[in-house]
């Protein structure tokens, strides 16, 4: 169904344009803008880059060429007064809510956001004090003026709910994807082992969890190597050392920062195996990223993986000798020559996202 030409859709991107590299949210939202930028084009829809607060706008962005070539950001400036339907896809701690509230009360303006997960508030261990109390204030004002809101797994919408705050908003989960080509299922070689391991490196990923595996399958004279990608996060200074000063390090055991997707694509069709035992998170793309280069996964049996089971998923609890013995189960199981599901993209979030953004608007027309 075709809506009229003159909706706006205006995408919230003062925190997004000021970074550099590419996380696993920066990456979400450069591939739901592009979708998003076909599936409401095609549908008589339009969306642009806004901006709620007055500061100039950073340009920092260009200098990543996957995200210099984001075909919203790359448009022309909508202003929040011209626009119909907000979207809030970014943690922007930015956001002029204010701004929001006033534009709301002068004529209809629909604002959808996408709650990642609600990690600061619920593991507060894991976050500076200063990102908790920051992150605390922004999920209220997010909960007060959005109409729509978006999580990645049922997880975080129970989680969501379980903190008892008050919202009119709907929430709805709508699952993440991959941004990666499907390939067939490997053929894994019966006795090596090659581990990959794309994340922020950080205490509550499991790193250290599958640094105990790896010594284990080491001592057992197992032919196994473990590459790490990710940039360091937060806390991890033991974790950093422990890598670094690891007698297998720049042999067996890699950890490679500022890697682009051409080069982890290359990455990936020399593994055997992607593992994922983090501890905790909303949803956690390098599934998807990982089944959809042909790798089988093992991954940590917490609710966002397990509410994701599909063929090439395998979970493991977070003890190492668990972690190691799961990692030999996935490796020795025979593989079929397809998956009998694809593997679900962030095209397909995208096109959710956009039938989640039309038909708010039908339901609730200028």
């Amino acid at each position: 169904m075709s809506v009229t030409s003159s909706l706006l859709v205006g995408s919230e991107t003062q925190t997004y344009r000021r970074q550099r590299f590419t996380t696993g949210i920066q990456r979400v939202i450069r591939e739901a803008h592009e979708g998003l930028a076909d599936y409401l084009g095609a549908a008589g829809a339009s969306i642009s880059w806004v901006r709620t607060d007055d500061e100039i706008p950073s340009d920092t962005y260009r200098t990543n060429p996957y995200l210099a070539s984001d075909p919203v950001v790359g448009s022309a400036e909508a202003p929040l007064a011209d626009i119909d339907t907000l979207l809030i896809l970014d943690i922007g701690l930015g956001i002029n809510f204010g701004a929001i509230i006033q534009r709301k009360s002068i004529r209809p303006l629909r604002v959808i956001t996408l709650i990642h997960d609600i990690m600061p508030i619920t593991h507060p261990q894991w976050f500076p004090g200063d990102d908790r109390s920051h992150f605390r204030r922004y999920l209220q004002k997010v909960l007060h003026v959005s109409d729509e809101i978006i999580v990645p797994t049922a997880w975080v919408k129970g989680e969501i709910e379980s903190l008892g705050w008050r919202t009119t908003a709907t929430i709805h989960v709508i699952h993440l994807g991959s941004t990666f080509p499907a390939s067939q299922p490997k053929i894994r070689p019966p006795h090596q082992l090659s581990l990959l391991y794309v994340s922020t490196v950080e205490p509550r990923k499991g790193h250290q969890q599958l640094m105990g595996a790896f010594n284990i399958l080491r001592q057992a004279e197992h032919d196994v190597s473990l590459t790490l990608v990710g940039r360091r996060g937060w806390g991890g200074h033991e974790l950093y050392a422990g890598i670094e000063q690891h007698p297998d390090f720049g042999g067996r055991l890699k950890w490679l920062q500022g890697i682009d997707d051409n080069q982890l694509l290359s990455l990936a069709s020399s593994s055997t195996l992607g593992v994922f035992p983090s501890e905790a998170e909303g949803f956690g793309l390098f599934i998807e990223e990982a089944l959809s280069c042909g790798l089988d996964v093992v991954a940590s049996d917490i609710p966002p993986f397990v509410e994701r089971r599909q063929a090439g998923l395998w979970l493991s609890t977070l003890d190492p000798h668990s972690l190691a013995d799961s990692i030999l189960s996935a490796h020795a199981a025979p593989r079929s020559a397809t998956r009998q599901k694809p593997v679900r993209t962030m095209r397909d979030f995208a096109y959710d996202v956009s039938q989640l953004t039309l038909t708010a608007e039908r339901s609730h027309p200028r």
